[in-house]
C-alpha cells in the first residue's frame, strides 16, 4: 500500500494543483463522483485566495476544464497501472523495507508530474496578480491560513498526538480494514516520535510563502513566474536551503519504515482487501480516463 505523509509542500497552489493527484488517497464511496467535482473544488481554493472578478473566474474555470482533461487522459492511466502493481506487490506478500521506498518514490514522482503539468496555467493566472492591491490581498488570505494553521498547531500535545495518530489509522483501514493492536501501537510511537515536524513544516511553509510574495512583488512574467513555482513546490531546498531537503529525506524514511513495520505484521486478510481495494481504484481511473468529458 502506499500513502504520502503530509510533506512540507507550501502555498494554496499546493492544494489546487496537486488536488486531481490526490484522487488516489480519496476516501469517498464514488471515485467518479469525486472527480467530477475536483475541477469546482480546485477554482474555489484558487479564487479564495486570489482576488478575482467575473471574467478572471470564467477564465480561470477554462484553464483548470484543460487541466482536469489533462490529468484525465494523460495521468490517470499512469496512476492506474501504479495501483495494479502495487495491489500484485501486496498479494505476493514481499513488502519490504526496499518495496516501501520504491512505492514512496513512484508516488511522488506521480504527484510532481501533476505538479509540472500545472505550472504553465497556474502561471497564467498568477501574472495577474502582482499588482500592489492584488498582492496585498493575497497576502492577507496566506496570513489567515498560516494563523488559522498555527493555532491548531497550539493544541495541548498529546492532543495533536492523539489526532494526528488517529488520522493515520483511518487512513490505512480505509484500504486495510482494521488494523490490530499491534499496527495501531506502531502509529501511535511513531505520531509521537514526530510530532515536532508539525512545527518544523510551519517554519519552511511560512518562509516559502514569504519568498513567493517576494518573488510576484518584482512582476514577474509568466514564464519566469512558471519557473518559480517549479523551484518553490519541487525543489524547496534552493529557496529555503539545503537542510529542507535533508529534513524532508528524514521524515521520508521515518514514514518509510512505518509503513514496512506495518506491511510485516499484516494479515492475509488485510493483504487482500488492500488489493482489491487498489485494483478497484485503478478500475475506475481507467474508466474515467476514458469516458468522462
Amino acid at each position: 500500500m502506499s500513502v504520502v505523509p503530509n510533506s512540507a509542500w507550501t502555498l494554496p497552489w499546493r492544494r489546487a494543483l496537486i488536488a486531481a493527484a490526490a484522487l488516489m488517497l480519496a476516501a469517498c464511496s464514488s471515485v467518479t463522483l469525486f472527480y467530477t467535482f475536483a475541477d469546482t473544488a480546485i477554482e474555489n481554493e484558487i479564487t479564495h485566495y486570489l482576488d478575482v472578478d467575473d471574467d478572471e473566474r470564467a477564465r480561470i474555470a477554462e484553464k483548470v476544464d484543460a487541466l482536469m482533461r489533462w490529468h484525465r487522459t494523460e495521468i490517470l492511466p499512469r496512476y492506474a497501472s501504479f495501483l495494479r502493481a502495487q495491489a500484485a506487490t501486496i498479494e505476493s506478500g514481499e513488502i519490504t523495507r526496499e518495496t516501501v521506498t520504491a512505492s514512496y518514490g513512484q508516488v511522488r514522482e506521480l504527484m510532481y508530474a501533476t505538479l509540472r503539468g500545472a505550472f504553465a496555467p497556474a502561471a497564467s493566472i498568477l501574472v495577474n496578480h502582482t499588482g500592489t492591491a492584488k498582492l496585498d490581498h493575497l497576502r492577507r488570505r496566506l496570513t489567515e491560513a498560516m494563523e488559522d494553521r498555527a493555532e491548531r498547531a497550539k493544541r495541548p500535545r498529546a492532543d495533536r498526538i492523539e489526532r494526528r495518530a488517529n488520522r493515520f489509522v483511518e487512513n490505512i483501514e480505509r484500504f486495510t480494514g482494521p488494523l490490530n493492536k499491534d499496527q495501531i501501537a506502531l502509529i501511535r510511537r511513531y505520531a509521537e516520535a514526530t510530532d515536532d515536524e508539525t512545527f518544523l513544516w510551519i517554519n519552511y511553509r511560512v518562509r516559502r510563502e514569504e519568498a513567493f510574495l517576494r518573488f510576484l512583488a518584482m512582476r514577474p512574467d509568466e514564464a519566469e513566474i512558471a519557473a518559480f513555482l517549479e523551484k518553490v513546490l519541487v525543489h524547496a531546498e534552493d529557496i529555503v536551503g539545503p537542510r529542507y531537503r535533508t529534513d524532508l529525506d528524514t521524515s521520508a524514511r521515518r514514514f518509510q519504515d512505518l509503513m514496512a513495520r506495518i506491511a510485516a505484521i499484516s494479515t492475509p486478510k488485510q493483504r487482500r482487501t488492500a488489493a482489491g481495494r487498489l485494483r478497484d481504484y485503478a478500475d475506475d481511473f481507467t474508466w474515467l480516463s476514458e469516458h468522462m468529458f
